[in-house]
Formats: structure tokens, sequence, C-alpha cells
């Protein structure tokens, strides 16, 4: 099961968007709220802010517990930079 993210640009990945499969469809489906939550978050770069620590918090807490491996960690922490880019972008255009 993978996450659907149609928002994401996948030209900002070099070989496309990567895929995150967890071990259970909850894990994925909180994974897609992180990165939902992240990317329509509010009209201040505060909301921004904490959406992604939040998303940090998640991936560190799967890493701490052995249920992701160092690349998925790692793209994970990419996509959450992304999204949060994103945010901020949008906030900065005055959208």
């Amino acid at each position: 099961m993978t996450t659907p993210d149609p928002s994401q640009d996948p030209a900002a990945f070099p070989h496309g968007e990567p895929t995150i499969e967890l071990t259970s469809a909850y894990l994925q489906h909180a994974w897609g709220k992180v990165l939902a939550n992240l990317r329509v978050a509010g009209n201040h770069p505060a909301v921004v802010e904490h959406h992604a620590s939040v998303g940090e918090g998640f991936v560190w807490a799967l890493s701490a517990a052995d249920m992701i491996t160092d690349e998925q960690r790692n793209t994970m922490r990419e996509r959450l930079r992304l999204a949060r880019d994103q945010s901020m972008r949008r906030l900065e255009a005055g959208q």
C-alpha cells in the first residue's frame, strides 16, 4: 500500500516520487495524514513549522522502533522538507 499524494511534485525527486511502504495500513494512513496536514497548514509560518515538527516526530518514532530502514527514514524526511518548503512558498505568495 502506498500513500496517495497527488500534490507532490515528482520533479523535485531525481527519479520520480519515492514510495514509502510501512508495516501497517494504520501507519500508512498516518503518514498520509502527516503530509496532508503539512500541505494544507494554516495561514501562518508557525503552523507550518508545527506540522513539520509533528512529521519529524513521527519519522523519528518509527526509526527509534526499528519500523523503517535508514533509506525510508531519509526519504520520509526529504518528503517532509519538500512539503514544508511548498507550504512556506505558498504562504509567501499569499495563497
